[in-house]
């Protein structure tokens, strides 16, 4: 009778952890990124920024809901390459929100944010993927948003990868 009990909890558990998983087919990540700004800041190296336009994109037929910071919210942002950073404005009240994405609809992060690249040496081009890591509503409510996004990307889990890879030429 024990086993018949683990084995249906189990089940159960498992299921209802695939049932929150949000898959890279539920949500689409599109990047748009405009012409370069060049910043000279020092004489070490030089700093190109280009502007970006991120679309979060709801592919299901239900309605996604994800915390993410007011202000920083470049932090849900993670990167293929460790030269390629970024990088927003800053504000004066930053905390964690909860968004919706309805069926079919779409969230864009844009205007006063930059993407900002570090070339090294003679570096021409950067390829690099843009991911989102995806933290649910109710996981906000067992630890703090810091400590769930750290570990996420830590493990690298709930990240949903843009498609098509960005190609930036210096």
């Amino acid at each position: 009778m024990k086993k018949i009990i683990c084995t249906f909890c189990l089940i159960i558990l498992v299921c209802s952890c695939t049932k929150n998983k949000v898959r890279q087919k539920d949500l689409q990540i599109k990047v748009e990124v405009s012409e370069k700004m060049n910043l000279q800041l020092s004489s070490t190296f030089d700093i190109d920024c280009y502007p970006v336009k991120i679309s979060l994109i709801n592919n299901t037929d239900t309605t996604l809901r994800y915390c993410i910071m007011t202000c920083s919210w470049e932090d849900n942002f993670v990167l293929t390459s460790d030269s390629v950073n970024l990088f927003a404005l800053g504000c004066d009240h930053n905390f964690p929100t909860v968004k919706e994405i309805l069926p079919g609809d779409t969230i864009v992060y844009k205007n006063e944010y930059l993407r900002v690249f570090r070339w090294s040496g003679k570096q021409k081009t950067a390829n690099v993927k843009l991911g989102f890591i995806f933290i649910r509503n109710n996981e906000s409510k067992v630890n703090t948003f810091d400590s769930i996004l750290s570990e996420k990307r830590k493990i690298k889990t709930d990240v949903i990868w843009s498609d098509d890879p960005i190609v930036l030429k210096r």
